[in-house]
């Protein structure tokens, strides 16, 4: 921006500083939507023109930090996903172990008659439930507590013991499953 004496006008970086702020948490609008938003820097008495705010959005400073700042966000929704589901899952193990309680509670109440079958059912499913939803939300906190270079050595193992069939046409190791004709 160029003041009315034809001199450069600065910025310093404190206010850029808050426009950078403004722009991300307002999700990073266009240049003419951050406008109506901008502060007015008092020194100058006048806000930077819309193509000055458009240069520093679209500048590699801006995008560089959001990129940084989106990786954090990704990161915390990330652990906030995986602490959900490990709540969630040992939600159902307790309502899973009721569930056996009341089975048994019914079997010992009602041994002697013969329409047990529900009861049974109960006690199955609940121990179903339970034993699946302690081991998944086990599964996910010992992941979680992983480093990248184990997850992907996890990964590799569970590749590798498991059997992998290929349908005809697919490639392996640059040879088809099947006689084929490539031309087809």
């Amino acid at each position: 921006m160029v003041d009315l004496l034809g001199k450069k006008i600065i910025y310093p970086p404190g206010y850029k500083d808050q426009i950078f702020t403004l722009w991300y948490s307002m999700g990073k609008p266009i240049a003419r939507v951050l406008y109506f938003k901008v502060p007015v820097y008092e020194e100058f008495g006048t806000k930077p023109p819309i193509d000055t705010i458009q240069d520093w959005t679209w500048s590699i400073e801006f995008k560089e930090r959001a990129a940084i700042l989106d990786e954090q966000v990704m990161a915390q929704i990330n652990l906030k996903m995986v602490a959900e589901k490990v709540e969630m899952l040992n939600r159902h193990a307790v309502i899973g172990s009721a569930m056996q309680d009341m089975a048994m509670a019914y079997l010992k109440e009602h041994e002697t008659e013969l329409g047990i079958g529900s009861s049974v059912r109960l006690l199955v499913a609940g121990v179903e439930i339970e034993r699946n939803s302690r081991g998944i939300a086990t599964t996910f906190e010992k992941f979680d507590k992983m480093s990248d270079s184990q997850l992907n050595a996890e990964i590799q193992k569970i590749i590798e013991r498991a059997p992998v069939e290929l349908m005809p046409g697919e490639i392996m190791d640059g040879e088809f499953t099947e006689e084929q004709d490539v031309t087809e």
